[in-house]
This record gives C-alpha cells, structure tokens and sequence, in this order.
C-alpha cells in the first residue's frame, strides 16, 4: 500500500501551505528506497498537477523551514541532477516518535482467546467504528 506520511511538526506549520505540507510528504515518502528523493521538476510537477513555478516555491519554503536540503551534483557539461534529502532533525523525531507509540499490529487485540489477565497491561484498540463505518 502506497500512502503519503506527514509527520506532526510539517503539518502543524502555519508558514507551509497545504500543497507544501503534501510536496513533503511526497518527498518524504521518495526517500524510502535511497535515502533522498531523485524526482524531477517535472514528476512533482504532474503528480500534484501544478505548475513548475508553483513547485518551485513549495520547495524552497520546505527548504526555509529547515525540513529538506537540496543537493545538486554536475556531472558532465550543462547536466545536473538534484537530490533533496529530508532534514535529519524531522528523520530523528519521527524515529523516536515511532518508538514511543505502539502499533496495533504488535498488540495482542486479535489474539485475545488466551488467558484474558495476559493482555490487560496491552492497548486494545476497538475496530468496531471501522465495520460500522462499511456498512453506511
């Protein structure tokens, strides 16, 4: 499953517009394979049916906030290729955050046919909204 991640922080910035919070996340979530985004202008540009100028400045307000760094490596003559890596401030509070909280997955809510006692210090989370959610 693809989804767009957008930590806390980003999304509670009142400097960033909407569209600069989703470029983030999209950015974030292009670092997964590499460890930085390798997308052109014109990708973002189409994936978030914007202009490039438009991109442009969403890029450079997310790099005045301190939340990407953008590389550019010549290689060759008139050939440039960008890389833009996530702040590693915004890496690190997202990794301690993931830490601290539990995932439902990890907890025993579906396997509680044992010795109810067992999971009582375990967060049980209720699912029941999701099911009547599907039948509206």
């Amino acid at each position: 499953m693809n989804f767009i991640q957008i930590p806390e922080i980003v999304y509670r910035n009142k400097e960033l517009s909407h569209l600069d919070k989703l470029l983030f996340g999209q950015i974030l979530s292009l670092t997964a394979q590499e460890g930085y985004c390798w997308a052109t202008n014109s990708f973002l540009c189409k994936a978030n049916d914007i202009t490039e100028r438009t991109l442009q400045k969403g890029l450079k307000r997310l790099s005045d906030n301190f939340l990407i760094n953008i590389v550019l490596n010549n290689f060759g003559e008139n050939k440039c290729r960008r890389q833009i890596y996530v702040s590693p401030t915004i890496k690190n509070a997202m990794e301690a955050s993931s830490l601290c909280r539990g995932s439902p997955v990890k907890n025993d809510y579906h396997n509680i046919e044992g010795n109810i006692e067992d999971n009582t210090n375990k967060e049980i989370f209720d699912y029941n909204w999701l099911e009547d959610s599907e039948n509206e």
